[in-house]
């Protein structure tokens, strides 16, 4: 499904002595389309753009797979800090 995108692993590092509850939930992986990437982890995903540009058609594909992958109506923790989405330009 995101094969067709740059996928790079992000582990994050923890130790014993870290007392947070997510301590062995932090790993995550980065996809990159052409102007858009996210951050994906097991409760979460981060869309951003490094610069402003026009998406494009890869860019629209990633959204779509993110978008339905993790939807907004999931409850969570930050439930509230579910951003809006900004408007954006398609080439």
């Amino acid at each position: 499904m995101l094969s067709e995108f740059e996928v790079v692993n992000r582990p994050m590092p923890s130790s014993e002595r870290d007392m947070s509850i997510y301590r062995n939930e932090r790993d995550g992986i980065q996809c990159k389309a052409d102007n858009l990437s996210a951050f994906l982890y097991e409760y979460k995903a981060v869309l951003y753009q490094k610069k402003p540009a026009p998406f494009t058609e890869n860019d629209l594909r990633m959204r779509e797979i993110v978008l339905e992958t993790y939807p907004k109506t999931r409850s969570g923790i930050l439930s509230t800090a579910i951003q809006r989405e900004p408007a954006f330009k398609t080439m």
